[in-house]
């Protein structure tokens, strides 16, 4: 898998994910890695290593049950919602989690597995997620992370982190 992520040529805008991913020593991925991951370098690997495979197979069963999740994520955290879109994004979905009860009986679903099936509805509600995700918090917690407190956290007004993470996202 790592060999062919590494043949795959992507934009300079589309983020990179560590070349040592899955392995400790990568770390741990933000928001933004996994999803680079998840609906980029993984279908594209995973389509040329396990499509020619028969439909029976479990690999290849396992493929077209991520794909239902890549689709339901693309249509899920696009800047529209439309009714369409909504469709589509509940028909996978609901095809994806059918396929983990299917090809996993032994596991539960994880709450947010779960919530996926509302998204839909979600959406239909409040419209597209850009409005209401949690990237930003997450950039700001990541900025909060590079600031150097010298474990003084007593020391330091409680405003100083902030001021340390608007200089530190300044030079970003």
């Amino acid at each position: 898998v790592h060999r062919d992520m590494a043949l795959t040529a992507l934009p300079t805008s589309v983020g990179r994910v560590p070349v040592n991913v899955g392995s400790a020593a990568a770390g741990t991925l933000s928001a933004d890695e996994w999803r680079t991951l998840c609906t980029i370098h993984l279908p594209i690997t995973l389509i040329r290593i396990w499509a020619a495979l028969p439909p029976s197979d479990r690999r290849r069963k396992m493929l077209d049950n991520f794909l239902h999740m890549v689709i339901a994520v693309r249509y899920g955290t696009a800047r529209r919602a439309t009714k369409v879109r909504i469709d589509t994004y509940n028909y996978h979905i609901f095809n994806y989690v059918h396929g983990l009860r299917t090809l996993f009986p032994e596991q539960e679903l994880v709450p947010n597995q779960h919530l996926a099936l509302h998204l839909g509805e979600v959406l239909t509600r409040f419209g597209p997620t850009q409005s209401y995700w949690a990237f930003p918090f997450e950039r700001y917690i990541r900025l909060l992370r590079q600031a150097n407190i010298n474990y003084r956290n007593s020391s330091c007004p409680p405003h100083t982190s902030c001021l340390t993470a608007n200089r530190i996202s300044r030079r970003n």
